[in-house]
This record gives structure tokens, C-alpha cells and sequence, in this order.
């Protein structure tokens, strides 16, 4: 048997961290979407395309401005589209609509504990 080199173990770990957070980005609900824009908008993050993501989903939380999912959606497509002050405030809602969204919990950034005992602002989407 082969000896497994440092480098191998290291690009191992890297991969065992980096997946379950790639999961965790995306939804955490796995019921049907709630809109025929917020399932477009799912589709269009996993084939990365993050201005079709954001054009569909902010559809969609015109719609419903209550669901998580949604807004937690819009911030990882505004994070990886490169507008992190929008995707923060997607996060922010979805933590206030729902403290236990693991998604949103997950990609907020630090000090998010604080973001959910605020009351819950009025959501205008930007």
C-alpha cells in the first residue's frame, strides 16, 4: 500500500469541511417551493447563475416577504454575485423570520446572535 502524503490528508480535510457548508448555503427546507419564481430562482443558483438567481427570487419575496428560505436564497446569490452589504441584510431577515434557519445562521456574519434578539425590522426589498 501506498503512503498517503500530508498534502493528500490536508486536500481531504479541506474537502470533508468545505461540503457540508456548501449544503448548508442553499435551503433548509426541503418542501416544495413556494413560487414558480422561488423554484427558479434555485435553479438558477445551481447552475450558478447569481443575476437570474436574484431576478427570480426577488420575485419571489414580493410575493411572500415572510419566508426564510427565500431570503436566505437572495443572500447567497447577492454574496456570490459580489454585493455582500445586500446579501447580509437577506441573511438578517431570514434570521429574523426564522432564528433556527441553518442556512442563514451559517453564512450570516459574526455577531448574528445579536441580529435575531432585535426586533424584527419592517422588510423592504432592495
Amino acid at each position: 500500500m501506498k503512503p498517503v502524503s500530508a498534502l493528500s490528508l490536508l486536500l481531504l480535510a479541506a474537502v470533508l469541511t468545505v461540503a457540508p457548508a456548501a449544503t448548508l448555503a442553499v435551503d433548509s427546507d426541503p418542501s416544495p417551493p413556494a413560487s414558480n419564481e422561488h423554484a427558479a430562482g434555485k435553479k438558477a443558483i445551481e447552475a450558478k447563475d447569481w443575476n437570474g438567481a436574484i431576478k427570480s427570487l426577488r420575485a419571489a419575496v414580493q410575493r411572500d416577504s415572510r419566508n426564510a428560505d427565500i431570503h436566505n436564497l437572495l443572500g447567497y446569490a447577492y454574496r456570490n454575485a459580489g454585493q455582500a452589504e445586500t446579501a447580509f441584510k437577506h441573511y438578517y431577515w431570514a434570521l429574523q423570520i426564522d432564528p433556527q434557519h441553518r442556512g442563514a445562521q451559517h453564512r450570516a456574519p459574526p455577531g448574528r446572535q445579536e441580529m435575531t434578539a432585535r426586533p424584527a425590522p419592517p422588510i423592504v426589498i432592495s
